[in-house]
């Protein structure tokens, strides 16, 4: 009964992933390329036209395409397996434009990576669709499930929809986006696929560079969420930006972050996540940093509470 209960709640949450990217995606991205970077309401129109007759082609051939799958996973594990993280990168990567890209180059990007998108979410949203009378053969499994599913999905149109101005309004869309897939659709995506228990205590994230970046402030806001989280050469403090004026890198941190002069203390500021995660020291993640000084040298510091831990 208890692994029943299991798999009707790990198959229903993956409706949680998988809703908030594609609910963003088709709601903001107007507000974003149209008024944000311009982009016209004619070429906007047309990326509408062109994807309209794509989506409604694409679901047969994929589902016809999954139907004839055979492999050691079943038929459908196979394409959510290689379709979910393609479609975080071209998710993420719609939101976090090129900084040389201007003009018409925008509106091709911005198509591109639009179609990709939606077309992969087409390829999630057949299987994990298809997947449903396969694992519930039973009347009172499947309403149980779909009762689940649909919660789910409700909570991730309350996040996705109503909240993500608020978000973006504070984070900017780059962010949001990578925050939404990585923070949000992963650990589930790996519990659906690889049958991974999404526990805190095995939950971990790492990055190099802005992933470390990354990596921190996800397992900082919230601090629930992840128990370690690793930082290798990560940018950890913004001060670098202040410190070289002339940096090449000013633009592309303009488009991520917004006024490059308001960020001490807002929400891009690492000393204010930790701040924010310290009010609750007993879900504070345990930190490791690694910073290379030289070709041969690198230093490491552990940041461990609490300190009975077996991670210490």
């Amino acid at each position: 009964m208890s692994s029943k209960r299991g798999t009707s709640f790990n198959y229903a949450i993956g409706m949680f992933g998988a809703s908030i990217p594609i609910n963003m995606l088709k709601t903001f991205a107007f507000t974003f390329y149209v008024l944000g970077l311009g982009v016209t309401t004619t070429q906007w129109a047309a990326m509408m036209l062109i994807y309209t007759f794509i989506d409604a082609l694409d679901n047969p051939v994929y589902g016809f395409l999954s139907d004839r799958t055979r492999s050691r996973w079943g038929r459908r594990r196979p394409w959510l397996a290689i379709g979910t993280p393609i479609l975080i990168l071209c998710f993420v990567a719609f939101y976090n434009i090129p900084a040389f890209l201007s003009g018409n180059a925008i509106f091709a990007y911005a198509m591109l990576f639009y179609i990709l998108t939606g077309t992969l979410d087409s390829v999630i949203n057949a299987n994990y669709g298809a997947l449903f009378p396969e694992l519930f053969r039973d009347d009172a499994s499947r309403a149980k499930t779909n009762a689940l599913r649909q919660a789910f999905q409700l909570v991730a149109m309350i996040i996705s929809i109503a909240l993500t101005p608020m978000v973006t309004k504070s984070l900017g869309y780059g962010l949001t986006s990578i925050i939404y897939d990585l923070t949000e659709e992963l650990p589930r995506y790996l519990a659906d696929v690889f049958g991974l228990k999404p526990r805190r205590e095995d939950t971990f994230i790492a990055g190099n560079s802005m992933g470390g970046y990354g990596a921190f402030k996800a397992a900082l806001l919230p601090p629930e969420l992840y128990a370690v989280a690793a930082s290798f050469s990560g940018v950890l403090s913004l001060e670098i930006l202040e410190l070289n004026p002339d940096d090449r890198r000013k633009q592309e941190f303009a488009l991520l972050f917004g006024d490059l002069d308001k960020l001490s203390g807002s929400e891009h500021d690492p000393a204010v996540w930790l701040q924010r995660a310290a009010q609750k020291p007993a879900d504070l993640p345990h930190l490791f940093i690694a910073v290379g000084l030289r070709k041969t040298c690198t230093r490491s510091a552990a940041i461990s509470t609490p300190p009975a831990s077996r991670w210490t």
